[in-house]
């Protein structure tokens, strides 16, 4: 599934004239299941991974797991703000934790791409979330 989730992610980059070497990606939950802090066997760092690999600048919010690493590269966790939501390219869902205010990742991020129908609370702004 990491796989199809990086290239599904390129495909909707690509259709806002965006590529993912340099686009800035802010993943949102990075644990095995929402609202858990155990990030062992979770699908949420092959993704990240493989972003990495494809040159983007990451940066993850998750109030579970405050550092992480992905292949030998140290990540510590960011706070869910305005600001950081709107400067990314993408706001990917990998964790559904019902933490995070979805309403505000909605309203500013330019594209929201939920693998875990995390938003499916949400009832504005809802054209630019894409589902897994």
């Amino acid at each position: 599934m990491p796989y199809y989730v990086v290239a599904k992610l390129q495909r909707l980059l690509n259709r806002r004239g965006r590529c993912l070497n340099g686009a800035s990606i802010l993943v949102l939950g990075v644990t095995y299941k929402a609202d858990v802090a155990d990030p062992r066997e979770t699908p949420a760092l092959k993704v990240m991974e493989l972003l990495q690999q494809e040159g983007t600048t990451l940066a993850y919010v998750d109030p579970y797991t405050p550092a992480v690493e992905v292949a030998g590269r140290s990540y510590a966790a960011v706070p869910l703000t305005a600001q950081r939501v709107a400067q990314s390219d993408c706001a990917l869902i990998l964790t559904a934790h019902s933490a995070f205010d979805y309403e505000l990742i909605v309203r500013h991020a330019p594209l929201v791409f939920d693998t875990r129908n995390g938003t499916r609370h949400v009832v504005h702004r809802k054209e630019n979330v894409v589902l897994l």
